[in-house]
């Protein structure tokens, strides 16, 4: 690893360093789908898709 070669053997990049990059990837897939789920959930339960659909929606006054 790089940490090995740069002879780095303690503090926050030695951490780093040390964690196997297999971890790293499933770590990566969590947070995705963390997000999009969250993301759902406030499209779902914010309501977002009424809000900004409402105001494209013509007014009733100028509908003939």
């Amino acid at each position: 690893m790089f940490d090995d070669q740069a002879g780095i053997n303690s503090g926050p990049l030695a951490a780093i360093g040390s964690i196997p990059l297999d971890y790293a990837g499933y770590g990566l897939v969590a947070l995705f789908v963390l997000a999009w789920l969250i993301a759902l959930a406030v499209w779902r339960f914010g309501r977002i898709e009424e809000k900004w659909s409402a105001k494209l929606a013509p007014s009733p006054s100028t509908v003939e």
